[in-house]
């Protein structure tokens, strides 16, 4: 039995032994293969090395310009997606009117309407720069604003009494979003009892700048008991900017909106080289009636506050 694993043992080794001495034999063949190789690569390597690489000029053209049409052809995709868009947005703000005789724009139209949103309040308040002190106009740049007076119904084809509900927005310069001059809802309304009474406005919260050109967008409704509301004015009135003015000294001025069923005055003060003012009133006792009034020694018309 001994004798019988010792050989057993024996012919493990032997075996061993025979696989390690082909697999020695295997590796350094394919070692001298690779080497050969390796060698060949090198020879190439030097026979190649002065030759320039070969380029098809008219190809590289041609592939070049393919490229550049492509990137003209996405182009004008892009560029006509976004006409459309804003044709369409445009369409939107759109309406007929039978008392200016056809089509018109009823509210703003020179922003991109794809981006810009029409109903978006401007974020800008008052009392922005109470940190700093002018002096001079050295110290700060200053620009024109703009005073709101009074938004009058001057005509109503309805006659009066009119209860009235709708905003009244201004857009200025800092950024033609929203700033209400005068905001009501249909459970709220305005009674105007004659072309003599003006809209309780209760804006801007900050002062206006003109810049460029700013915008009084109207949308004003009649409130009907019977559920019949009716559509009162309905536009957008341009105050011309800073570019196609010359401003010598504050003034006054007046634009008037014909649209729906009445005629819309909006009086306004130009102010030179404006700085915002901003006033608080505080009934601590009792009640109030009455009006509260402010003006600027530059302009004679007054605020109601």
């Amino acid at each position: 039995m001994r004798c019988g694993r010792r050989d057993f043992a024996r012919g493990s080794d032997l075996r061993a032994s025979v696989s390690g001495s082909e697999a020695g034999m295997c590796g350094r063949g394919c070692f001298l293969r690779g080497a050969d190789r390796l060698s060949a690569v090198k020879h190439l390597d030097k026979d190649v090395a002065g030759l320039q690489p070969f380029v098809d000029e008219a190809e590289a053209e041609r592939l070049a310009k393919e490229a550049k049409r492509m990137q003209y052809l996405r182009k004008m995709a892009r560029a006509k997606e976004h006409r459309d868009r804003q044709r369409e947005a445009e369409d939107r703000i759109r309406d007929f009117d039978p008392k200016q005789g056809g089509e018109y724009y009823t509210r703003l139209r020179y922003v991109d309407l794809t981006k810009f949103d029409l109903d978006a309040e401007s974020s800008r308040g008052p009392m922005r720069f109470t940190n700093a002190v002018y002096n001079s106009k050295d110290d700060y740049e200053l620009c024109e604003g703009i005073n709101i007076f009074f938004v009058r119904i001057a005509t109503s084809d309805v006659g009066f009494p009119i209860h009235v509900y709708g905003t009244v927005i201004a857009r200025d310069s800092l950024d033609k979003k929203c700033v209400y001059l005068f905001r009501c809802d249909r459970d709220h309304c305005q009674v105007i009892n004659s072309e003599d009474e003006s809209l309780i406005l209760t804006g801007p919260k900050r002062g206006l700048a003109l810049i460029s050109e700013n915008y009084i967008e109207i949308a004003l409704k009649i409130k009907d008991h019977h559920g019949q509301d009716k559509e009162l004015s309905k536009g957008i009135l341009p105050i011309p900017g800073m570019e196609r003015r010359d401003l010598r000294q504050c003034e006054v001025e007046s634009g008037s909106l014909a649209t729906r069923l009445s005629t819309v005055d909006v009086v306004y003060g130009i102010v030179k080289g404006a700085v915002e003012g901003t006033l608080s009133v505080e009934v601590l006792k009792g009640d109030f009636s009455g009006k509260i009034t402010a003006r600027t020694t530059s302009i004679p018309h007054s605020l109601v506050l």
